[in-house]
């Protein structure tokens, strides 16, 4: 699945995130550096060392294009409780979470959680029904945590990176009831910048996330902005 899809994905310069663990953390790390893709790995450990040790020159390959993160001071062991604690930093860095396959308990499952949680899409491959290692994403799928993905193009649909970015003109503000302060940051954002996601409103505006969300509902309400899928926005 990884290797078809990368080619296609390509064309939109994602950063590929994943843990540089057995099975489709690696595989996902390999399929992005076939296919000329920057991919990050998210270690559950200290820099000095490489965990699997097998994935070392794989590693290496990565700082070529991507690199390798983590919060851990150098010294730090990959011990067992470190791989969830990881999971947090890449659910975060995400705009969106791709479940290839995972049982119903796991590193996986976790990180979906986290990503639900921090307001992250989240997507899962349906696999063949009675195998373990698919267990997870039907889950995921029948109670709604996640969209059925089975295409590049769904998953490119779905974050809104296909969405051309349209020409904004200077707004004029008078013709809107008089914004309050947290309005005239989001709007004056917009105006700069076209297209933005939540997450680069956020960190731009310095507004809290519940500030911002309910300032985007009630701009949007009153036809100022425009939802984009992706949890994208643009001035109306």
């Amino acid at each position: 699945v990884l290797n078809d899809w990368m080619p296609t994905l390509k064309a939109y310069d994602p950063l590929i995130v994943s843990g540089l663990a057995y099975g489709i953390d690696i595989a996902a790390h390999r399929a992005a550096l076939e296919n000329g893709l920057a991919t990050a790995a998210v270690l559950a450990h200290g820099l000095d060392r490489i965990y699997p040790a097998a994935h070392k020159g794989t590693a290496k390959e990565m700082l070529q294009n991507g690199g390798l993160i983590t919060d851990y001071m150098s010294g730090t062991n990959p011990d067992r409780e470190n791989f969830p604690q990881r999971n947090r930093i890449v659910a975060g860095l995400c705009e969106g979470l791709l479940v290839v396959e995972t049982a119903k308990k796991g590193g996986s499952m976790i990180s979906c959680e986290l990503a639900i949680s921090n307001n992250r899409e989240v997507f899962a491959v349906p696999n063949a029904i009675g195998s373990p290692r698919s267990e997870g994403c039907h889950d995921l799928i029948r109670l709604n945590k996640a969209q059925l993905c089975d295409s590049p193009e769904h998953l490119v649909r779905s974050l809104g990176w296909g969405e051309a970015k349209k020409e904004v003109k200077a707004i004029q503000q008078q013709v809107f009831r008089e914004l309050n302060p947290e309005e005239e940051k989001v709007v004056s954002f917009l105006e700069n910048s076209g297209t933005a996601s939540f997450d680069v409103i956020l960190r731009q505006t310095s507004l809290t996330m519940n500030q911002l969300s309910n300032t985007l509902l009630m701009l949007e309400m009153e036809g100022i902005i425009t939802a984009l899928s992706g949890k994208r926005y643009l001035l109306s």
